[in-house]
């Protein structure tokens, strides 16, 4: 799937000013010129300058093309369930993160999307059990970001 450059430069636009109104609202740091919200501002700009570019050079294009131009791959039923898994398993553990935890939740999204591919040779499903592992490890014993478990485990 192509989006017109026009589009993707508003999509540009509309998400630096969103990243520049909720950096605005960042506490300031005493004393400081420099805070908690420069970095995010500073983003928020490139993003819609970026956006503006991209869009502009997509409308003085001379010839004129859709705005939305489908491959024929997208017309496959395999890649249309793939990205429908994709889509309902993030918002299914989004809401339930607490209770299946990430070791279970990242299994089973990496696998069905291995799965819908096409995927059936076994290194791929071992090269997602070693990451599992390792990230779950680097993220709760060196970084101590708190990934939830699950109730399974």
């Amino acid at each position: 799937m192509r989006f017109h450059d026009a589009i993707n430069g508003l999509f540009f636009i509309l998400l630096g000013l969103a990243v520049l109104l909720v950096s605005s609202s960042f506490p300031t740091m005493p004393g400081q010129d420099i805070g908690p919200s420069s970095f995010p501002t500073i983003i928020g700009a490139g993003l819609m300058v970026g956006g503006a570019i991209i869009g502009v050079i997509g409308l003085r294009q001379t010839q004129p093309k859709k705005l939305v131009t489908l491959a024929p791959g997208w017309r496959q039923p395999m890649h249309l369930a793939t990205v429908a898994f994709c889509i309902l398993g993030s918002l299914l553990l989004a809401i339930n993160f607490e209770s299946i935890g990430f070791p279970l939740g990242a299994l089973v999204m990496c696998t069905g999307i291995y799965l819908l591919s096409g995927l059936r040779r076994p290194m791929p499903f071992a090269i997602v059990l070693v990451f599992i592992a390792v990230l779950t490890l680097v993220m709760t014993r060196l970084l101590y970001v708190p990934l939830p478990m699950g109730s399974f485990l």
